[in-house]
């Protein structure tokens, strides 16, 4: 497994930290990582050798306004954030038809989702981790009012956020968290609008998808209610393959078992039966695999746990 440290151009004078994990060999398949909220492409320090070791290349970046990209702590706006994914996607696809997909973890997840409905080069899947979304959220209207109100008339107000204190997270994802000057320490009212904007904008777009998607989330979520990840199941019911884990809490990807969730994933864009043997994971839906990707959706079938 090789690491390298890079720059990805987005735009001409616009270039962002990118890390990469290479098999030793021939990739197989290429992951492009994208990290949460406050996060950067350091989010997958722990699964992104693993997945390399077992012959997939795995690049990250850090998206803008969050760690070492620019504007730090500004909220740089859905459609950049997209954007910017459809480039990196030019610009990491290899020309050699090894497939790719796109991993997104909270907010990268919900960047995913909207990307799918502006990119010309779509991915062979979706894996999304508890992406931002919010069909389903109770009291929409009113937090829309809420937050539209602060980030117009105190759009810098900032709220401190408390990281890396969940005993759940591995001792590596708990030291970035709260210790690492690259993580963002505080949400500003501008930011929390605009996040509201990507998720209601994810939303949408997961009605539409029609990409073989995997979607991951944790029974012990805290922060996305249970009952929005079962309405993004039913959103995306033609194309979703969803997998809950009982006991995983947010950001399951930097808790402790992440051995076991990405040893589902390697399965799922293989083409195998997910969930794999020994995963405590319970099946929601069974939908296409990356293999059987088209521009026709096929149906899923709802397995009850």
């Amino acid at each position: 497994m090789r690491r390298s440290e890079s720059r990805l151009e987005i735009a001409p004078g616009l270039d962002l930290p990118l890390t990469s994990w290479q098999p030793a060999g021939r990739a197989r398949a290429v992951v492009i990582g994208l990290h949460g909220y406050g996060d950067f492409r350091l989010a997958f320090e722990e699964v992104a050798p693993w997945l390399a070791e077992r012959g997939v290349a795995f690049p990250a970046y850090d998206q803008r306004g969050f760690g070492e990209a620019p504007g730090h702590g500004l909220w740089p706006g859905r459609r950049a954030l997209a954007r910017d994914l459809c480039a990196a996607l030019d610009a990491l696809s290899p020309g050699d038809g090894v497939p790719v997909h796109v991993l997104g973890e909270s907010m990268g997840g919900g960047v995913a989702l909207a990307a799918t409905q502006i990119t010309r080069r779509p991915p062979s899947s979706l894996i999304l981790v508890e992406p931002a979304i919010r069909d389903g959220v109770r009291l929409r209207p009113v937090w829309d009012l809420v937050f539209g109100g602060l980030a117009r008339f105190r759009p810098g107000l900032r709220r401190v956020l408390a990281r890396g204190h969940n005993p759940l997270l591995t001792a590596p994802a708990r030291r970035r968290l709260a210790h690492d000057p690259r993580i963002v320490r505080h949400i500003r009212a501008d930011a929390y609008k605009g996040l509201l904007a990507l998720a209601a904008a994810a939303s949408l777009a997961a009605r539409a998808v029609q990409l073989p998607t995997l979607l991951l989330y944790g029974r012990a979520n805290g922060i996305i209610p249970l009952r929005v990840l079962e309405r993004a199941e039913r959103d995306m019911a033609a194309c979703v393959t969803a997998l809950r884990y009982p006991a995983a809490p947010h950001l399951l990807l930097q808790a402790q078992g992440w051995e076991a969730v990405m040893t589902d994933v390697l399965a799922w864009i293989e083409g195998k039966a997910v969930p794999a043997a020994g995963s405590s994971a319970v099946l929601r839906r069974a939908g296409p695999r990356p293999s059987s990707q088209g521009t026709k959706a096929l149906g899923a079938s709802l397995v009850t746990p």
